[in-house]
């Protein structure tokens, strides 16, 4: 029963002990409090991959996307749909993008199929499902098993430890926003409102200006506010909501991905930005998890004193925490009597 009770209950403990300490940490930061003259209160930084780490679909909601998705594409889109895979190829970090020409699309979903879109001879009525396919594509992501339940003892149990945790993705701005809100709308926003900020991965405009040219074709509505929507993402109103873009001036026009070192000395540089800068406090130690072994040897060589995790499922996650101390047997007995360890 009490089980029960807590579950119910826990999107408002969540709104309490994550959404308000932002809001809390955010009027300290206007208000420039001085801790010169104090010692640093110190936290511990999770570096959280997303897909396949701490999101996905998995068994029934992995059946219903399969399903849904090939529903809504029969009869005229069902073969388009099987062609798409002869133009995605594998990179060295086991990531697969869609790939015209020797150039590869950077980003998530909504990055990859726009540039499918416009770079390949779809029809416009393909063009038209690619929305649609997206759509279904979020409805059916969200935590993954045991992720949920994991994210909130750490963040409710503040008397044992201070932990702050970061996003860091390869998902483009459109994909994060758009998974991000379909999550919260499951959770009562406790996706979004968990990290103190996110870094995704986005084009310069001068790729995007380049790659969804859209000017001189003519494309049904539905895509065409798709691709606008995209090559309109402005970093400025991204920042306001903690998004971060990886990309430089003057650096690659796709933008920074992992394993890129760039991407992660900016991860580094944001850091000491928004957690040691802006909050006032003295980073412990960074813990890195991410399902890609490229991507945590990456960040080890790029950022100093980083431990990093591979993650095949979250027990993974729970047993590199309990290494670090940052989980206790004794006080997080909650979420560890699911995990045998």
């Amino acid at each position: 029963m009490n089980y029960l009770i807590r579950k119910t209950l826990r999107p408002f403990f969540f709104i309490v002990t994550v959404q308000l300490p932002i809001l809390a940490g955010e009027v300290a930061t206007e208000k420039k409090v001085q801790l010169t003259s104090e010692k640093k209160p110190e936290t511990t930084v999770l570096v959280f991959d997303l897909d396949d780490t701490l999101i996905g679909s998995t068994g029934l909601n992995k059946l219903k996307r399969n399903l849904s998705i090939v529903w809504k594409s029969l009869p005229m889109n069902f073969f388009n749909l099987l062609s798409v895979r002869n133009h995605r190829q594998e990179r060295s970090c086991g990531d697969k993008r869609f790939c015209f020409n020797n150039q590869p699309a950077p980003g998530g979903g909504c990055m990859q199929f726009a540039f499918l879109g416009v770079q390949g001879t779809y029809s416009e009525r393909f063009q038209s499902f690619i929305p649609s396919l997206l759509n279904t594509t979020w409805k059916y992501t969200d935590f993954l098993p045991g992720v949920f339940d994991l994210l909130y003892s750490l963040i409710e149990n503040k008397k044992h430890r201070d932990v702050t945790i970061v996003f860091a993705t390869n998902k483009d701005y459109v994909s994060y926003v758009d998974v991000a809100a379909s999550i919260d709308k499951k959770s009562s926003n406790a996706f979004s409102n968990t990290a103190a900020f996110t870094l995704v991965t986005q084009p310069t405009q001068s790729w995007l200006d380049t790659y969804l040219d859209i000017s001189n074709k003519k494309l049904p509505k539905p895509f065409a506010d798709f691709i606008h929507r995209i090559k309109n993402a402005n970093e400025t109103e991204a920042q306001k909501n903690r998004i971060f873009f990886a990309r430089k001036e003057n650096g690659k026009s796709e933008g920074y991905e992992k394993p890129d070192a760039e991407y992660f000395t900016i991860l580094e540089t944001l850091l000491k930005t928004e957690i040691e800068q802006k909050r006032g406090k003295k980073i412990k130690k960074i813990i890195f998890f991410d399902d890609k072994q490229a991507n945590v040897i990456a960040a080890k060589k790029t950022i100093n004193n980083l431990e990093g995790y591979i993650v095949k499922t979250t027990k993974d996650i729970v047993k590199g925490l309990l290494e670090q101390n940052v989980l206790s047997k004794k006080e997080d007995s909650y979420v560890l009597r699911n995990y045998q360890l």
